[in-house]
């Protein structure tokens, strides 16, 4: 088993001001870029394709292979802020079970309101739409995380709906919509 030394903290805390102000678009830097994104019919998907389904801020970054940052807006900063930053974790005891030479970091979102990742997503997805004059978001959720990041939204009336398959598998079928959630689809369907 390799041997590991704890030279680096498990985890690393940045400051408020060192919060990340742009978002990273991986396929600029990318020398052979990925597949496009394609509609069922296998046309390669434009803007236009997808602005039905979100907001066409949202869908120009999607779709660009060139811009590697993107601002953040300050309204979604300012959101971010209330559970940012989040450490950086050291992975010590992963690495010498798997008796690597590498050095293994993973991001601990447990601080913020849905425990997930998640919650970075829908509210620039909720802002961005709300910019754009759209009032009402629905969105389906399995674990609960998006039905829980997506109240957070400044404005709106959030409308979650779970697939009913997954959440009563788990067991959080009732739970979730004594949470406020607006309950469960069954699989497949659209609300």
């Amino acid at each position: 088993m390799a041997e590991t030394t704890t030279t680096e903290p498990y985890r690393t805390y940045l400051r408020e001001d060192q919060i990340p102000t742009a978002w990273y678009n991986l396929r600029a830097d990318m020398p052979e870029k990925p597949e496009p994104m394609r509609l069922p019919n296998g046309k390669v998907a434009t803007v236009d394709d997808i602005a039905p389904v979100f907001a066409r801020a949202l869908c120009e970054q999607e779709l660009d292979d060139d811009t590697a940052y993107f601002d953040i807006p300050e309204p979604v900063m300012e959101m971010y802020r209330v559970y940012r930053p989040s450490p950086l974790c050291r992975a010590y005891n992963l690495e010498r079970a798997l008796g690597t030479p590498a050095k293994i970091y993973y991001k601990f979102e447990g601080n913020n309101t849905s425990g997930s990742h998640k919650l970075n997503s829908a509210l620039a997805q909720a802002y961005y739409a709300y910019a754009e004059g759209i009032t009402n978001i629905t969105t389906e959720t399995g674990a609960g995380q998006w039905g829980t990041a997506r109240p957070q939204d400044p404005g709106g009336r959030p409308r979650v709906h779970r697939v009913a398959g997954h959440g009563h598998q788990r067991g959080g079928g009732a739970r979730a919509e004594r949470a406020g959630q607006q309950g469960s689809l069954p699989a497949g369907q659209r609300a």
